[in-house]
């Protein structure tokens, strides 16, 4: 074998070792929800189950696979594009003694500790919802079949599970007939973010 030929064997190998490590993700990698799409929550009027859909706007979930507590978990939600089902309950809900979007455009959820077992992820953090900030925690549940491997994926796809109580914030218009308890429960997918996140 002569000497070039070794070269391009060895250049060629290079570059077939880094196209196959550019494909997969690294131990840390941010996934993006896109925007636009919904979570989905249940809500009871007279004891009986409604649902609603949650819009998405500029959320993401940096991963450290190695390390899960320096994880960051980041949902904001559109209040303006959010739906509880049918236009009376959406009027109802974003009236102002309930969410008033007039003046609280955003429902924001930001993680300050994450822990992880296997597949499941327990997001603590801050919920401001109409202005009031308070402590809050939800459920991330990896939905795929190796646990042990989901850093290489072009996408993740989560279900999100957690019980928000409108009475926490202020938000308890129409309490004789609308229940307290909105439960957020719902898959979501996310896709890699190459943006630098802080």
């Amino acid at each position: 074998m002569t000497y070039g030929v070794k070269i391009f064997l060895i250049a060629s190998v290079i570059g077939a070792f880094q196209t196959v490590s550019s494909a997969g993700l690294t131990k840390e990698a941010t996934f993006k929800i896109l925007d636009g799409e919904s979570i989905e929550f249940v809500y009871q009027v007279a004891l009986i189950d409604f649902s609603g859909k949650f819009v998405v706007d500029n959320s993401y979930f940096q991963i450290d696979f190695e390390r899960p507590e320096a994880s960051k978990f980041q949902l904001h939600f559109d209040v303006n594009q959010s739906t509880a089902g049918f236009p009376l309950a959406t009027k109802l809900m974003l009236s102002e003694s309930v969410l008033y979007a007039k003046e609280n455009k955003k429902i924001s959820f930001i993680s300050n500790n994450i822990t992880r077992l296997k597949n499941r992820f327990k997001i603590s953090g801050m919920l401001t919802i109409r202005g009031i900030t308070k402590k809050f925690e939800l459920e991330a549940k990896l939905n795929i079949m190796n646990e042990n491997n989901f850093e290489n994926t072009s996408f993740l796809n989560f279900h999100i599970f957690a019980n928000i109580f409108r009475s926490d914030y202020g938000a308890s218009g129409y309490s004789g007939l609308v229940g307290d308890k909105i439960v957020l429960n719902s898959n979501i997918t996310l896709r890699p973010d190459h943006r630098e996140l802080k």
